[in-house]
């Protein structure tokens, strides 16, 4: 799993895991819109990284961690948003899949 993190080839999934925890976590009180366009910046990167190695462990791991935050954060967005997110998590981690509707019918 170390050779996940350090790997040369895994800079982006880096990058986007520092994206989605300092741009979108730590600013989401000053301004939550942004802060969850931040964040799917951050999961649009980890769908590249997803594509071109799939079920990659540290992708899993921030998923089963992360699931309940990302319903929570995007279950207040707009309903736009909520179908895009929605569609992306449930690409990102099927196994979570019906977990990810509870955004779309959240008001």
């Amino acid at each position: 799993m170390v050779d996940n993190w350090l790997n040369p080839r895994y800079k982006d999934m880096r990058l986007a895991f520092y994206s989605y925890h300092s741009g979108g976590l730590d600013r989401m009180y000053a301004d939550a819109s942004q802060s969850r366009s931040t964040i799917m910046a951050s999961l649009n990167l980890f769908q590249k990284i997803n594509v071109d190695n799939p079920n990659l462990q540290p992708l899993r791991s921030f998923f089963a961690s992360k699931y309940s935050e990302l319903i929570n954060l995007y279950s207040k967005g707009d309903m736009s948003e909520k179908a895009v997110v929605t569609q992306l998590l449930t690409t990102l981690d099927p196994i979570n899949s019906d977990k990810y509707k509870q955004i779309q019918k959240s008001k």
